[in-house]
């Protein structure tokens, strides 16, 4: 039996005009092949809201091992166990499980945003993505860059229109580690309806003296 730990801090800043979070994790003990871990997770998102207006960005860092792992004597793989990266990593999901898309060679994520709030109803964002591996690929980090445009229409009160339009462009180094070399731009739309109603709601009277 091999044991693997995590720890780390967190920290937020809500300024009203101004937003900030950042986090980062150490990951240390013995991985499935018995190789001392020493493994990194940072990540950061800063913000400013001018008016009707929102400008952001945020930058996303996994120590990952280099090519000659196997001669390496410490695992550099930090282990996201049950983590969701679809917050971090695009709408088009192409790295919720970025070891597998980068050969095990970490993972960097950059993301610029801009969102629109023109009314109560309606609002409009963009989200420009940058990613890379964090060990190089031969002389390559780049993956690939993708636009995320969303707006969002509050229909009723109990119901809001979604609708996204999304592209990827994948760089050589992806179309190699996925053996899609013919792949080209890469693109998704969809449209979703949510709809919260309240179906049943019981309250129980408290006892009078």
């Amino acid at each position: 039996m091999r044991y693997k730990n995590t720890s780390g801090i967190y920290f937020r800043f809500n300024g009203g005009r101004y937003n900030l979070w950042a986090h980062g994790y150490y990951q240390w003990g013995k991985s499935e092949a018995g190789k001392n871990v020493n493994a990194l997770l940072t990540e950061a998102d800063i913000s400013v809201k001018t008016g009707m207006v929102t400008l952001g960005g945020g930058i996303s860092y996994m120590s990952g091992n280099s090519q000659h792992s196997s001669s390496q004597s410490s695992d550099h793989r930090f282990d996201l166990l049950y983590g969701n990266r679809h917050s971090y990593s695009g709408e088009m999901d192409y790295f919720t499980n970025p070891y597998k898309n980068t050969e095990d060679q970490g993972f960097i994520g950059g993301y610029l945003y801009a969102s629109f709030r023109a009314s109560d109803k309606l609002n409009i964002a963009n989200t420009v993505h940058y990613f890379a591996q964090a060990d190089k690929v031969g002389s390559k980090r780049n993956l690939g860059i993708e636009n995320d445009l969303i707006i969002k229409y509050k229909v009723y009160p109990q119901a809001q229109l979604q609708a996204g339009y999304c592209v990827f462009k994948p760089s050589q180094t992806l179309k190699q580690i996925q053996n899609k070399l013919n792949t080209g731009l890469n693109q998704f739309f969809y449209l979703q309806l949510t709809v919260s109603a309240e179906i049943f709601q019981h309250t129980r009277a408290g006892n009078e003296d």
